[in-house]
Parts: structure tokens; C-alpha cells; sequence
């Protein structure tokens, strides 16, 4: 990388934006339980992050439908 080419100023926003991914991965390891894995084969990790994603995607939509359906009630019974 030229050094005339990026600023001191861009170089820093680009490591916090670097850092923001590496905090976001690490906040999905620990919401879909990927911190410890119980595979030990390549295929068997592999299968076990899809079905934790899978999962969690599927909570995910779950809760957004019901807090979407608490939201629509609540502002019904509004006057």
C-alpha cells in the first residue's frame, strides 16, 4: 500500500471499521454458541455453524413476528 495514497485519518477509520467486524463476529459466536464446537472432522463443524445458524436465524424471525404482533395490538388499543 503506497504510503501517499491514504491518510493518517483514513487508515484509522479503516481499523475501526475493521474492528467493527471482528466485534460483530465475536457477538455471533456467542449469541449462536459457536465458542465451543463439538465436531472435531472438518464436515461435522461445518454442519454444526449451519444448523446454529439456521436456528438462530429461525428465532430471530420468530421473535421479530411476535414483538411486530405485541406492537400492533398495543397501538390498537390505544384511543
Amino acid at each position: 500500500m503506497p504510503f501517499d495514497e491514504f491518510t493518517t485519518e483514513d487508515l484509522c477509520e479503516i481499523y475501526r471499521l475493521r474492528w467493527q467486524i471482528e466485534l460483530s463476529y465475536r457477538d455471533i459466536k456467542e449469541r449462536i454458541g459457536l465458542k465451543d464446537v463439538h465436531g472435531r472432522k472438518k464436515e461435522l463443524v461445518i454442519g454444526e455453524v449451519f444448523a446454529k445458524m439456521t436456528l438462530y436465524n429461525l428465532y430471530s424471525r420468530i421473535r421479530n413476528k411476535v414483538e411486530n404482533s405485541q406492537n400492533s395490538l398495543n397501538a390498537a388499543e390505544m384511543p
